[in-house]
């Protein structure tokens, strides 16, 4: 076998070895809008890296003027993730689009479980020199 027919199946086994391309990850800060009743509370979702196992999260409540609500991503299935706010007594399940742009999912609380849609938002731009 030529030197080019080895190089060219030996691409294509690792593509069939490699499977689909990896899932989208929810890393990155999320924006949604929690709407119960009259009332509605703009929320960030900051999803960051984790040294080991599974990511970390915080949660602002931008009305409210409250940042930082730490929160553990405790279970993750597919596409599927669920977050768990001790503090505010509160979890969000939600599922990544796949186009990794929109979580959609509820947000429950108490014995209130509420649909809550967040998008990607971009990364801000470096502050300039």
């Amino acid at each position: 076998m030529s030197r080019l027919h080895r190089l060219v199946a030996g691409v294509g086994a690792a593509l069939v070895l490699a499977g689909p391309a990896a899932a989208q990850s929810i890393e990155g800060d999320w924006a949604g809008s929690l709407s119960a009743g009259t009332h509605t509370l703009h929320l960030a979702l900051h999803v960051s890296p984790a040294p080991e196992g599974l990511p970390n999260a915080s949660l602002d409540s931008v009305d409210q003027g409250v940042q930082g609500i730490p929160g553990r991503i405790i279970d993750q299935k597919g596409a599927t993730s669920q977050i768990l706010f001790l503090e505010a007594g509160a979890d969000y399940t939600a599922t990544l689009s796949p186009d990794g742009k929109t979580l959609t999912g509820k947000w429950s609380q108490g014995p209130t479980s509420i649909p809550l849609v967040m998008t990607r938002q971009q990364p801000a731009a470096p502050a300039k020199p």
